[in-house]
């Protein structure tokens, strides 16, 4: 009951923070949302409400659709929102991991998503591309791009550390990333929590997104520092001097949520509901497996323990 507490607690101390950091921003700084999702993947956001909370929060916000770019590039062309929308997108690995690419410039996004992920997706970009995770991290200098992990310790939504677990991706990976979300308000606090010590243990920077899927948690987790221009800003987090700040949306909201993007997405409801199933089902049987691991070699301690008395 005390840890449940102090959780509340957090929680309204990091919306009071974020709260403080958006409407009261400081000069020089620029604050973004580095993970959000559109109409053209899987999310309800229509550009007009990306623009509508660029205006109102003033801040940058990289749309980070799934497998697509569509949403980005027409908000690129927009002269009042070049400079506001962060070139970027989520790629699915053939392992169901994410990964995001953020790019310099919109030509770089546009050429490495016509040559290295269009080719190799399905007609539904919620779903997995036919590229392997290793095969898609080896084109960062390619294309001179950044790559994040983006909620690493998601069991059902993408996260890699059980792809890790199971041995469908080398550990190895992890070095490769530059930087690592260790705020995403979709995900659970302890979540978070293994995130942020998974980039200190890897030395890596810290960066913050939404995840957002409907307008109204667009701008609920950002990375911010002093910076000037987007190239800037990139070297501010690349060198550790950002901060990030977020909050943790509640199991309500994410429902209503998901029922929205269902009645939304209705004809690409049938293969997400087999891809995200499919995905659960092998995610619960590792778990289930663990947890039969993890209860007899507890057994077995007990059982020396009587023996030795």
């Amino acid at each position: 009951m005390k840890k449940r507490i102090k959780r509340i607690r957090d929680d309204r101390k990091r919306k009071k923070e974020i709260r403080n950091k958006v409407v009261n921003r400081e000069d020089g700084f620029i604050y973004a949302d580095m993970h959000s999702h559109t109409i053209y993947s899987d999310g309800l956001n229509t550009l007009n409400q990306v623009k509508e909370t660029i205006d109102n929060l003033g801040i940058n916000i990289a749309v980070t659709d799934h497998n697509e770019i569509k949403g980005s590039l027409m908000l690129s062309k927009l002269k009042n929102y070049k400079d506001k929308i962060i070139p970027g997108i989520e790629v699915t690995a053939k392992e169901r991991c994410h990964i995001l690419f953020y790019f310099h410039d919109f030509g770089s996004l546009k050429s490495f998503y016509e040559k290295e992920v269009k080719k190799f997706r399905y007609k539904d970009p919620v779903l997995a591309t036919t590229r392997s995770a290793e095969d898609l991290v080896d084109l960062k200098d390619k294309y001179n791009a950044i790559l994040c992990l983006p909620h690493p310790y998601s069991p059902f939504s993408g996260g890699i550390m059980s792809k890790i677990h199971r041995g469908k991706v080398d550990h190895s990976i992890l070095r490769k990333f530059d930087w690592i979300e260790a705020i995403n308000a979709m995900q659970t606090v302890n979540e978070n929590i293994l995130s942020k010590r998974l980039a200190s243990h890897l030395k890596k920077p810290k960066t913050a997104g939404s995840d957002s899927h409907d307008v109204k948690t667009l701008g609920k987790a950002l990375a911010y520092g002093k910076a000037h221009d987007l190239e800037s800003f990139y070297k501010v987090i690349s060198k550790q001097r950002n901060e990030i700040a977020g909050v943790h949306l509640s199991n309500i909201r994410k429902a209503v949520m998901g029922a929205k993007m269902a009645t939304t997405h209705v004809k690409t409801l049938g293969p997400m509901i087999n891809y995200y199933y499919r995905d659960a089902r092998e995610e619960l049987d590792y778990y289930g497996q663990l947890f039969e691991h993890v209860i007899k070699h507890r057994i077995k301690k007990i059982e020396r323990k009587v023996f030795e008395k």
